[in-house]
């Protein structure tokens, strides 16, 4: 007996308004561009009130069944669930979306952008000094460099402790 058929009906009664009421119980699917979570229609075409905008279901494990389905079988659709009360209760990603922000976060990766960023600051810095601070665009945007840079150092020291503390477990 598969999950469809134990919970009966999964496909839900189609909205097509932006916002609607969700009755007390139920549950509203909506869909979203997983790239830039913008909300769109389950084919990915942005919302003008005269396509689906979502799915209501009666019941939580209807709706979970349906949002977990639309992201497994579409690479660039995400899916969620609001409840009555417009609560997102679950968000659903496709799984190449979910390897590619693991891989965009890794700490080789940040700590490598921290050097780069840190090493064009401190060059747009040192430019600006020996000028004797007549170049006023090598501070500006140096020191955003340099800033940007502590934090991408940061946060690549912060994964790297949770990387080797998830290892030693």
């Amino acid at each position: 007996m598969n999950l469809e058929s134990a919970i009966g009906d999964t496909n839900g009664r189609r909205i097509q308004a932006l916002h609607c009421t969700i009755a007390k119980g139920s549950f509203l699917v909506y869909y979203f561009l997983a790239k830039d979570e913008v909300r769109c229609n389950p084919e990915g075409k942005y919302l003008d009130g005269s396509n689906e905008a979502g799915r209501l279901h009666s019941t939580f494990e209807m709706a979970e069944y349906h949002a977990h389905s639309i992201a497994q079988n579409n690479l660039g659709i995400a899916s969620g669930i609001y409840d009555s009360s417009w609560k997102i209760i679950a968000t659903f990603l496709p799984e190449s979306v979910i390897q590619q922000r693991a891989k965009a976060n890794s700490p080789k990766r940040l700590l490598s952008w921290a050097t780069v960023l840190l090493c064009a600051g401190s060059l747009l810095l040192w430019l600006e000094v020996r000028s004797g601070w007549t170049l006023l665009i090598g501070f500006l945007v140096g020191a955003r460099l340099l800033v940007s840079g502590f934090i991408k150092l940061t946060s690549g020291l912060y994964r790297l402790k949770e990387q080797t503390s998830r290892r030693v477990k």
